[in-house]
């Protein structure tokens, strides 16, 4: 492992705000030094490098977020992770894009522009209701997946020179969609100021994201990760619109991810009723402990408890004689175990069903990342699932591929045994 403690990219996230550009920012949770959690090496003696990952809130205006220690080019222009791999995923998107071919009375003539389309996970669906897509994705290995299902897609990151060049392409696009992209650009103004570029009057833009309220209110840190550059807020998405002439007039409350909000954007003056259900929803993040430096210490504490029981459960498993092994080698996985300092003593394996990611190793574990019939051979005793936000699809593919004898468990909020057949009454596990 190679410890990295070097310049930053910039300064945005570390001495001001990547949003509002404001100076008064406190520590919510500073988790050292750790990997790139998406750099998957193939090779187990490959030099890791760790960068440091400080999580900070801008008291301004409500946007959490980490420094810039490495390039983005480095960080997506080759990607691990397809969203088609996820059935709940493609589920939620169909159905997004269903409705808002209704909603908004899209037709053949309307384009619609996804930013971060990563595999045509989305516009494939939008392209079979027979609007016109494209689709911008900075990971050229994504991108050609993409294009190799007839979605049209223009490998480069999004910002004002990639808004001016499609603009200048195409017409101005129906809608505009950025999903769980957001949190992972460094430079929001650019990125805002690219989307005030493509929209015109009429364009509807919709963002989602998870709420920065899911870590204090769910405990979700392992969400925390230096792809995730920004953790949104709706304080602070509507002091970003506003800043480029934009006007966030709706915000829904979706599951995905373990709770996202939805935004609704465009040029229209919201309605009187609209201003206000925006400024109650402002105010309920406000309540809740958003910019309270208090309630991100608890926080901090309970992250601290977490890892702690985390460790003792794995540990037990081990003098137990069970064989625990992970699935699934997200970001989230990254996090909790490198945080954890939780060794391949403890940990058999973690299997993940894309092939992008199998057969390479978890930095800096050393932990092998293995497909599900590798997993079937391992004989596991117990499978502790780290994205535990598609936990039940997750847990049902294990019961019914290698036996409901297998325990299947998430350590997000807590350590809890998923139950068969009965996700509602799942068994916390408590430690004196």
């Amino acid at each position: 492992m190679k410890s990295t403690t070097g310049k930053f990219q910039s300064l945005r996230g570390v001495e001001f705000c990547r949003a509002c550009e404001g100076k008064d920012m406190f520590s919510g949770l500073d988790l050292g030094q750790i990997p790139i959690a998406n750099e998957l090496p193939q090779n187990p003696n490959e030099i890791v490098e760790l960068f440091p990952l400080h999580f900070r809130i801008c008291r301004n205006c409500g946007l959490g977020q980490v420094g810039e220690p490495v390039s983005r080019e480095r960080l997506f222009q080759d990607y691990r992770y397809l969203s088609s791999i996820s059935q709940t995923w493609l589920k939620h998107s169909y159905e997004f894009a269903k409705s808002s071919v209704t909603n908004f009375k899209i037709d053949s003539k309307d384009l619609i522009i996804e930013i971060a389309s990563n595999d045509g996970y989305l516009l494939q669906y939008f392209q079979e209701l027979d609007a016109q897509v494209l689709g911008v994705e900075p990971a050229h290995n994504v991108a050609l997946i993409a294009s190799s299902k007839k979605i049209p897609t223009i490998n480069t990151f999004f910002g004002m020179e990639s808004a001016k060049e499609i603009r200048s392409r195409y017409q101005a696009p129906k809608m505009i969609i950025a999903n769980n992209v957001v949190a992972h650009v460094p430079n929001l103004r650019d990125f805002f100021g690219g989307i005030n570029v493509l929209a015109d009057d009429k364009t509807i833009i919709s963002i989602e994201n998870p709420s920065i309220l899911n870590l204090l209110e769910r405990n979700q840190f392992d969400t925390i990760y230096h792809e995730h550059y920004s953790y949104l807020s709706a304080h602070a998405m509507k002091k970003l619109c506003e800043s480029f002439n934009l006007n966030l007039f709706q915000i829904e409350k979706i599951p995905t991810h373990g709770g996202s909000n939805r935004y609704w954007i465009s040029r229209a003056i919201p309605t009187y009723t609209q201003i206000k259900e925006v400024g109650i929803f402002i105010e309920s993040e406000l309540e809740a402990g958003l910019i309270k430096e208090d309630a991100w210490k608890a926080f901090a504490l309970n992250v601290g408890d977490t890892l702690k029981q985390l460790k003792v459960w794995l540990t037990s498993c081990a003098e137990e004689g069970r064989r625990v092994y992970g699935f699934a080698a997200a970001a989230k996985a990254s996090t909790l175990l490198n945080v954890g300092k939780i060794s391949g003593s403890l940990l058999k394996g973690l299997a993940d069903s894309s092939p992008e990611k199998q057969h390479r190793i978890l930095p800096s574990l050393g932990l092998p990342i293995i497909s599900l019939e590798e997993l079937r051979e391992g004989k596991p005793t117990d499978v502790l699932i780290f994205s535990w936000n598609i936990s039940t699809e997750i847990s049902d593919l294990i019961w019914s591929e290698l036996g409901n004898e297998i325990r299947c468990w998430v350590a997000i909020p807590n350590l809890t045994e998923l139950q068969l057949g009965n996700l509602t009454s799942d068994k916390r596990v408590e430690f004196k």
